[in-house]
């Protein structure tokens, strides 16, 4: 069974559903040289003072995001190297049409997931560009700037993978007829074999209990990991509760899909 299917079996009232906030998680990967000392480095190179000093400075601090969006795709199962295809589908489920088609495509796949906007690192790109293909020496205030982007663009990430949160969707006539502590509806998880996901659903009229590992080979994976990183801003939560429901099928208006956050 899959995803879509469960949700079939499921029948929750998606006009009236009840999100119920569950267990939270700590998401990381660790390379050999992370994001944080990248970020060091710059500054360090940035003291130097000298023209070396700024372009290495400018070198790192790109590193630095280029490392950071690296660990959230790890973070995430995904092999940044070669990543699913079904993450560029994903892409166009969020994608803002006012974003440039000439973003790097890991950064619009972050950017879909809310994990941070794409114009905080677009300066340092722009910069690193005049730099590798003009071969022009940046002004200093230029990598002063480029800096601070890349470590609100770490400090933002970091935050975000730290906040990761399991989740249910129930409605009242699932949590009636539930027994008193028992789960209601749909069970998200972070699984075993984290980022793997635990999917969950004991029917309360019949007494079923199915369980499913949403791996990040499915499509359905981005979406729901989704949910579990945008529970602290919940109109980013509903949205991708709406485009999770017309993903699976569910025939559900969009605009009335309702969830209250219990």
């Amino acid at each position: 069974m899959d995803f879509a299917k469960l949700l079939d079996l499921a029948k929750i009232d998606f006009t009236n559903c009840i999100i119920e906030i569950d267990s939270g998680a700590r998401l990381s990967h660790n390379f050999e040289i992370n994001p944080s000392e990248f970020l060091s480095f710059s500054k360090t190179d940035l003291k130097d003072g000298s023209r070396r000093g700024l372009v290495n400075a400018l070198s790192n601090a790109k590193r630095a995001i280029d490392c950071q969006i690296d660990k959230i795709f790890m973070s995430f199962g995904y092999n940044p190297k070669n990543f699913p295809k079904h993450l560029v589908n994903f892409v166009e489920l969020f994608s803002d049409p006012k974003d440039g088609k000439d973003v790097p495509i890991k950064l619009r796949i972050i950017n879909s997931f809310g994990m941070a906007p794409s114009g905080l690192v677009s300066q340092v790109r722009n910069l690193r560009n005049k730099l590798e293909h003009n071969f022009s020496a940046p002004e200093r205030s230029e990598v002063k700037q480029s800096i601070e982007v890349a470590e609100l663009f770490i400090a933002a990430t970091d935050r975000k993978l730290m906040d990761f949160w399991g989740f249910q969707m129930t409605d009242m006539k699932h949590k009636k007829q539930a027994a008193e502590g028992k789960l209601s509806g749909v069970y998200v998880t972070d699984g075993m074999s984290c980022p793997s996901l635990d999917v969950r659903y004991i029917n309360p009229f019949t007494d079923e209990d199915i369980k499913l590992t949403v791996n990040p080979d499915d499509p359905v994976h981005p979406l729901l990991m989704r949910l579990c990183v945008s529970h602290d801003q919940f109109s980013e939560f509903q949205d991708s509760l709406v485009v999770l429901i017309k993903f699976c099928n569910q025939k559900v208006p969009p605009d009335k899909v309702c969830a209250i956050p219990i």
